[in-house]
């Protein structure tokens, strides 16, 4: 084999790894760009956060084409940036971490209760403070929203038949919301143990 052939091993990462990872960057870019548009932002055009997402979910492709691109009179082997691309295959761990910790445990249960056709109601007596902060960050987030006329302080509002509460009633899920909470399931998926894998 003559040493202009490209070979098709050692290219970087395998394509399975650079979907996913295209895949994540791709789905992170369109929730932080719906946030940025949420909050009035997008106007502004990509910022930081917005480019290096791009940036690391391109890299890999970027790399394999320039990896075997050839000019007149040479082969361009762009060696350092495939180390580079290698060593991003950490960064889907990091990236796989921040979605899996993004939210606590409470505030994900809330998300994906509201998210859900499931009866949701709460005793608006049991930890207000706590529940009224979830609700807060989750709106802040743009994660969910009030309905009209209501909100936190209606839905603590004294009734003296009952101290249950159908969230629902209050609040809704955005979709940035249900964006996340389908971004948190692919890679929740992704990083399963397969069938007849160990603890």
């Amino acid at each position: 084999m003559s040493q202009n052939t490209v070979q098709k091993t050692g290219l970087g990462p395998g394509l399975s790894t650079m979907w996913f990872l295209g895949g994540v960057c791709g789905a992170l870019l369109l929730l932080h760009l719906a946030l940025r548009w949420h909050s009035s932002k997008l106007q502004e055009g990509l910022d930081p956060v917005a480019l290096g997402l791009a940036l690391v979910g391109l890299s890999p492709w970027v790399a394999r084409v320039l990896d075997s691109t050839k000019l007149p009179g040479f082969e361009v082997k762009f060696r350092e940036i495939r180390e580079e691309v290698q060593e991003q295959r950490a960064d889907i761990a990091t990236l796989k971490f921040l979605i899996g910790h993004f939210l606590g445990r409470n505030e994900l249960e809330l998300l994906t209760k509201l998210a859900s056709d499931e009866d949701y109601a709460v005793d608006v007596t049991v930890f207000p403070g706590e529940f009224q902060a979830e609700l807060r960050h989750l709106r802040g987030l743009g994660f969910i929203d009030n309905h009209e006329g209501k909100g936190i302080r209606a839905m603590y509002e004294h009734d003296p038949r009952t101290t249950k509460r159908d969230v629902r009633a209050y609040f809704k899920v955005t979709e940035s919301g249900r964006e996340f909470l389908r971004l948190r399931s692919t890679v929740a998926g992704a990083t399963a143990p397969g069938p007849g894998a160990g603890p």
